[in-house]
């Protein structure tokens, strides 16, 4: 049963290998940091995630309550954790920069490059840049030039202090796809019903990214870092 069990797990592997690649984390180094990614789909998905293992069940025909699929699961975590071949790569959340040219997530399987003059919608993976499922922007085409703090009533119509405080905003929001070494925090003030929160959440939409609007109040020091870790945006009401 045991050499039966580990010809069925090199097959499995050998198919990964020629339908995707396994990843292992540079930093974190543990099974629940490896990952997979699909040539077909463009996805990478964490090994020990649910879509990955509801896939390798269904690809395999091997219920996920046997012991077989347990061997084979296992065999395929240590490969990619272990393997002398398996490439290391921090993967990237919702957007990232490689000297003049900013990659923005479009999907679990598409990326928007934009470099001078020129904007493209590439799959996942161009350029050796690698977004995780699951941290990145919703789905979105190039389009006509607009700039949305003209266009939009919600920024345009904004109460502000002085002539270039929209400029300010403006700056500040281009820039984070940059990926800046320095990122100072944007502050805005006001009355109670404002538009504070409505103005912040309209920056989360402008991307398309879920809105993360947190009181400090109500989560403590651990919480906090714990959605700083998570990338993209987050909002402190």
């Amino acid at each position: 049963v045991q050499e039966k069990n580990r010809k069925i797990a090199e097959k499995v592997i050998e198919y990964l290998m020629r339908a995707g690649r396994l990843y292992r984390h540079r930093e974190l180094r543990n099974f629940d940091s490896c990952l997979y990614f699909d040539n077909v789909q463009k996805r990478l998905l964490p090994l020990t995630g649910d879509e990955f293992q509801s896939w390798l069940a269904d690809f395999t025909g091997i219920n996920m309550s046997t012991s077989i699929y347990s061997f084979v699961f296992d065999a395929v975590k240590v490969v990619a954790l272990s393997g002398l071949s398996t490439p290391e790569i921090v993967p990237e959340k919702f957007w990232c920069s490689r000297g003049d040219t900013i990659y923005m997530s479009c999907g679990d399987g598409r990326i928007v490059k934009i470099g001078p003059g020129k904007v493209t919608v590439e799959d996942n993976g161009v350029d050796d840049v690698l977004f995780a499922s699951g941290y990145t922007l919703a789905p979105w085409t190039p389009t006509s030039p607009e700039d949305p703090f003209s266009s939009c009533s919600l920024f345009k119509d904004m109460k502000l202090v002085n002539g270039h405080s929209l400029d300010l905003l403006r700056v500040w929001c281009v820039s984070l796809p940059a990926n800046q070494p320095s990122k100072p925090p944007i502050v805005l003030t006001g009355p109670v019903g404002g538009g504070k929160t409505k103005t912040a959440g309209g920056i989360f939409e402008l991307f398309g990214i879920y809105p993360r609007i947190t009181k400090p109040e109500e989560n403590g020091e651990i919480d906090f870092w714990t959605s700083m870790d998570a990338g993209g945006l987050l909002c402190l009401d």
